[in-house]
């Protein structure tokens, strides 16, 4: 059933060139709904070329009343119909029907109490609709019965693959559990794994008051390869020294154990936090990237980049960082011809952000997302239209409430070169340097730090004080990225070269 709800307020705020790299907003509009706040967001494009966007809002003076709100609604910010759903969950997401192109299946866990047993059955809610906001199906599947007076479940995102069955991941206590689910309700596949992520990575128990946490909220599971068909399960431990480990359990379509490996890559003080929905992106010349933030523990700094391995899981290259420390990349969109974007948040700065790579990895632009705290730990979501333009959802804030925005970006990128860039707030020179850098900085423009890093990604220097002054005497020979932070949060990237 569909209904016409209420009436809101979408303003088209901006249409900006942010800079001389190519990409310019086109169109941004917040929607807001009175006496409500939002929570996450997921964005599809119809095949009508219209939007489907849906979020989650519920009563900010108790926390309660949650439902799921969907827009149908034009690229101009025009809302050509609406809906509400009871919601039920504590994770949710709005899929793609592959079965339809302009169908979807809202998702959630959905704890229902058996009040006979007193205990609590984790199940999961598909509810089918079309592009037109018609609902056809809402079917609950029971997966998982939890002991009395325990049921706090731990869901990874769940997704549907190849075989067009939902793929479940979720975690009671330390066991681990995969569910195979069809459209239909039936459950497929059952199995349940203990003895993954052991307390210690090295394989040794932990004595009493160790060192090693494991890190649940940050496991994600995937699809690794389709043919054969390969899932991925990804986490880490939060260790308080030493280097941060990533392992990797890999499944066939049975869900049976195949394969694992231990990812290490930094060095001690650098944290590594993979927080993708996907973690895990597979490429077509047999190679996969991850999307890590890092973060130097000491000195703070930090950002985000993208990591490129082989299928054996062999580093292959790291993208520069961008970004700053307090990032976390939320999705990764690569386009048919190689291009890579990152969306990803400056939590310090409340600014939901979007990078462009190209297949190589090198850093093409970064910008933010215009206007103020955008509040996008709470859900973002990337696009790419018919057209050729990106999408960008995520949540805000206005006038001290949350809301939803979409920022339309044109992406017009063709390889300009250095010397092709918009004026600089600073001056750099020598480059070619031999011992230091020097920099000058133009009338009401204050940096707030300086990042040198080398073509792997790597932090070799860092500096929060005399900004006009970078000691490179004793870096070797060879290309280097400095990223220049200002007061205001942006970042400008420039390739030195140490002779």
């Amino acid at each position: 059933m569909k209904t016409k709800l209420y009436t809101f307020l979408t303003g088209l705020l901006m249409a900006a060139c942010l800079t001389g790299y190519g990409q310019e907003i086109v169109d941004e509009f917040t929607i807001l709904k009175p006496n409500k706040d939002f929570f996450g967001c997921d964005l599809f494009e119809n095949e009508d070329g219209t939007l489907m966007f849906r979020t989650l809002m519920y009563n900010p003076n108790t926390y309660d009343e949650y439902e799921h709100l969907f827009y149908k609604l034009t690229p101009q910010g025009e809302v050509l119909d609406s809906l509400i759903i009871e919601a039920f969950a504590d994770w949710d997401y709005l899929m793609r029907n592959p079965l339809d192109k302009d169908a979807y299946i809202l998702t959630e866990d959905k704890w229902v109490y058996d009040s006979i047993d007193s205990v609590y059955v984790a199940c999961f809610r598909m509810v089918f609709l079309d592009a037109d906001l018609n609902i056809s199906e809402d079917i609950s599947v029971p997966l998982h019965q939890a002991e009395p007076d325990l049921y706090y479940f731990t869901w990874d995102p769940w997704f549907i693959d190849s075989q067009n069955d939902f793929i479940l991941s979720y975690w009671s206590d330390n066991e681990h559990h995969l569910r195979r689910v069809g459209f239909d309700g039936t459950v497929k596949t059952i199995r349940d794994n203990t003895g993954i992520f052991p307390p210690n990575y090295e394989g040794e128990p932990i004595p009493a008051g160790g060192d090693t946490l494991l890190l649940y909220s940050d496991m994600g599971f995937g699809v690794f390869t389709e043919s054969p068909l390969t899932y991925y399960l990804l986490g880490g431990y939060y260790p308080t020294s030493g280097p941060f480990p990533i392992i990797g359990y890999f499944f066939d379509a049975d869900f049976n154990i195949i394969a694992r490996n231990t990812y290490r890559y930094f060095d001690d003080n650098i944290g590594y936090d993979g927080g993708n929905n996907e973690h895990i992106i597979p490429l077509e010349d047999d190679s996969y990237l991850i999307a890590v933030q890092i973060k130097r523990l000491s000195p703070t700094q930090g950002g985000v980049g993208v990591d490129k391995l082989d299928m054996n899981h062999n580093l292959i290259k790291a993208s520069p960082l961008f970004g700053t420390n307090y990032c976390f990349p939320r999705q990764t969109l690569i386009t048919d011809d190689g291009v890579i974007y990152q969306l990803y948040d400056r939590q310090n700065q409340y600014k939901a952000s979007l990078a462009r790579l190209d297949n190589d990895l090198n850093l093409n632009w970064d910008i933010n997302m215009p206007g103020n705290q955008n509040i996008v730990y709470f859900g973002s979501s990337l696009i790419s239209l018919q057209n050729g333009d990106l999408a960008i959802g995520y949540i805000g804030r206005k006038s001290m409430r949350y809301c939803a925005t979409i920022a339309i970006v044109r992406d017009e990128y063709d390889g300009v070169t250095e010397t092709a860039k918009p004026t600089l707030p600073f001056t750099l020179y020598p480059n070619p340097v031999s011992d230091a850098l020097r920099l000058s900085f133009t009338e009401d423009n204050e940096a707030e730090s300086l990042t040198l890093l080398d073509l792997t990604g790597r932090v070799v220097a860092t500096q929060h004080n005399n900004l006009e002054h970078l000691d490179m005497s004793a870096l070797p020979s060879g290309v280097y990225m400095l990223r220049v932070t200002m007061k205001d949060g942006t970042c400008y990237h420039e390739r030195i070269i140490k002779e």
